[in-house]
C-alpha cells in the first residue's frame, strides 16, 4: 500500500483485513510444511506472523472493542511463548557458534556446548528436549483467525494509520536516548520490541522505504544484543556445570561482539530518529 494512492477511508478496514487474513494463511503454510522447514524454522517463522498480528492489532486499537482486542492480543501471544522455549534453546546454542566460530574446536566451547545442550538451569539432571504442541498450535491458529473474522473494523482513516506508526518511532527514539545513557537489559530489550512492531507496522502499510530496511537492520542489531543476554542467562542458570576458565574465554567475546553491535544499532538509530 504505497503512501501516494488515496484510498477511500472505508476500504482500509477491508485491506487491514486482508492483510491479517495473509498473514494467518501464511501461518497455517508454515504449519503444513514444517516437516520439510525443519522445526527450528517452523517455530521461528510461526512467532514472526505473532508479532505481525499483534502489530496489526496495536494499529487498529482505537478502532476496535476493548474486551475482543485483549482477547485476540492474547492468543497471539499464547501461541508465540508456547513455542519460545523452543527457540531460546536454538537460538542460544547458535549464538555460542557464532561466537566461537574460529575455536569450535577448542575444549571451552565444547564443555559449554555440552551444558547448554544437555542441562535444564532449573534441574540437577540432565534436559529432556522438548517437543512443541502442533495440536495445540493448530487450534490456537484457528481461534485466532475466526476471532480476527469476526473484528469489527470501522472509520478507519490513513491519518490514523500513520499516527500509529509515528507514536511507534516517538518511542522507540526515546528509548534510544535512555540507551545511549545506560543500555541495560531491560531497556534495550523494550527498544528491540518496538522497534519490531513499528517496522511490521510500516511493512503492512506502505512499500518499503530507506526508513523500513534502518529499521529492520536495527532490529537485527538490538535482537543479537537480545541474543547475547539469553545466552548469558541460560549460562547463570547452568553455572554449578560450568568452568570459571571457559566462562572468561566466553566472556571475552561477548563483551567484543555486544559492544560492535550497541555501535552499529546507534548508527542505525541516529539515522532513523534524527535524519
Amino acid at each position: 500500500m504505497g503512501e501516494e494512492r488515496r484510498v477511500p477511508a472505508k476500504k482500509y478496514s477491508a485491506r487491514l483485513k486482508a492483510c491479517g487474513g495473509m498473514i494467518l494463511d501464511e501461518a497455517r503454510d508454515q504449519m503444513r510444511r514444517r516437516d520439510k522447514l525443519g522445526q527450528k524454522e517452523a517455530i521461528h517463522q510461526l512467532r514472526v506472523a505473532m508479532k505481525r498480528m499483534r502489530a496489526l492489532l496495536r494499529l487498529v486499537k482505537s478502532h476496535v472493542n476493548g474486551e475482543a482486542y485483549a482477547q485476540l492480543d492474547k492468543l497471539c501471544r499464547t501461541l508465540s511463548d508456547d513455542l519460545a522455549i523452543n527457540r531460546d534453546s536454538d537460538v542460544v546454542l547458535d549464538t555460542l557458534q557464532l561466537l566461537a566460530a574460529d575455536s569450535m574446536s577448542s575444549a571451552a566451547y565444547l564443555r559449554l556446548h555440552e551444558v547448554l545442550r544437555l542441562y535444564d538451569g532449573k534441574a540437577s539432571s540432565p534436559a529432556t528436549p522438548q517437543t512443541p504442541d502442533w495440536q495445540k498450535t493448530v487450534m490456537l491458529l484457528e481461534r485466532i483467525d475466526q476471532s480476527f473474522s469476526q473484528l469489527s473494523l470501522k472509520n478507519i482513516d490513513k491519518r490514523d494509520l500513520r499516527k500509529g506508526v509515528e507514536r511507534g518511532l516517538r518511542k522507540g527514539s526515546k528509548l534510544w536516548r535512555q540507551a545511549q545513557k545506560r543500555s541495560d537489559t531491560d531497556i534495550l530489550h523494550d527498544w528491540r520490541k518496538v522497534v519490531k512492531c513499528t517496522l511490521y507496522q510500516k511493512q503492512l502499510l506502505w512499500r518499503s522505504d530507506r526508513r523500513s530496511k534502518l529499521l529492520k537492520s536495527l532490529g537485527s542489531c538490538l535482537g543479537d544484543l537480545h541474543d547475547l543476554d539469553m545466552l548469558e542467562q541460560h549460562l547463570l542458570e547452568r553455572r554449578r556445570w560450568i568452568w570459571q576458565e571457559d566462562l572468561e574465554w566466553l566472556g571475552s567475546r561477548v563483551r567484543q561482539r555486544r559492544e560492535r553491535l550497541l555501535g552499529q544499532a546507534d548508527q542505525c538509530a541516529k539515522q532513523i530518529y534524527i535524519n
